[in-house]
């Protein structure tokens, strides 16, 4: 036994969207559609998807002088069809605005996500922002909500970060909190998001977050492992940036 572990957070966030009008399937919806998948089904579709136009091959490393290369070699020992380019589903949250409540009696902690959507795809500048402020807000514990609630004993773990389909983007918040915590952590994230709304940041917490971030991605993109899954993200979206 290397941890405990449950699909609380996960069956929430299937339902938070599912009520929000996007595509997506539970995981019993999911197991109940496995009975009319055959051999025929993976095949056709594995034909379908698996083609040139299709895939993204993002290799990272120094490749300048053999780049190439590598291309031709890709276009030309890849048995596989030209093929389309398939479109993400165009998804925009439609559904209710109001709190799902998932009642479990057998669940004595309250699982808590806060999904906020725009109505439009974040430029790159954007999303950077809204990464810097999940770093000010929940990423490190002298962070303004988490640090502060775990200071004040009403949480031991949270986090909230970026997130988008294929046409909007949006950032989230989850927390696994006391029922008798719950109305003060929701106060925090009330009155934090509150602050930034009305453009009240402080500039120590900012250089702070931005010294963060860049330790961080200096530190995690020292392999072409890291390099490619970093960039991977940009191009499996067909985002493209200089």
């Amino acid at each position: 036994l290397i941890m405990r572990s449950n699909d609380h957070f996960r069956e929430l966030n299937i339902r938070l969207k599912k009520s929000m009008g996007l595509k997506v399937l539970t995981d019993k919806q999911r197991l109940k559609l496995l009975k009319n998948i055959h051999r025929s089904d993976i095949l056709k579709h594995y034909a379908n998807t698996h083609t040139i136009n299709n895939a993204r091959f993002i290799i990272s490393g120094d490749v300048k002088n053999i780049q190439d290369n590598l291309e031709s070699t890709l276009n030309t020992s890849l048995r596989l069809k030209k093929g389309k380019r398939f479109e993400l589903p165009n998804e925009q949250p439609s559904g209710s605005r109001g709190v799902l409540y998932v009642p479990k009696k057998e669940v004595p902690n309250t699982y808590m996500y806060i999904d906020i959507y725009g109505s439009k795809l974040l430029s790159f500048e954007q999303q950077q922002s809204i990464r810097l402020i999940s770093t000010m807000l929940t990423e490190t514990l002298y962070s303004r909500i988490f640090g502060l609630a775990r200071e004040k004993g009403l949480v031991y773990g949270m986090g909230s970060g970026l997130m988008r389909t294929g046409s909007v983007s949006g950032m989230w918040f989850g927390a696994q909190v006391s029922q008798k915590n719950l109305l003060k952590l929701s106060g925090l994230i009330y009155d934090e998001l509150s602050r930034i709304k009305n453009n009240i940041i402080d500039d120590q917490d900012l250089q702070v977050a931005k010294d963060y971030l860049l330790g961080k991605m200096t530190r995690s993109y020292q392999t072409a492992e890291s390099l490619t899954e970093a960039y991977s993200h940009y191009f499996n979206y067909d985002q493209y940036y200089d």
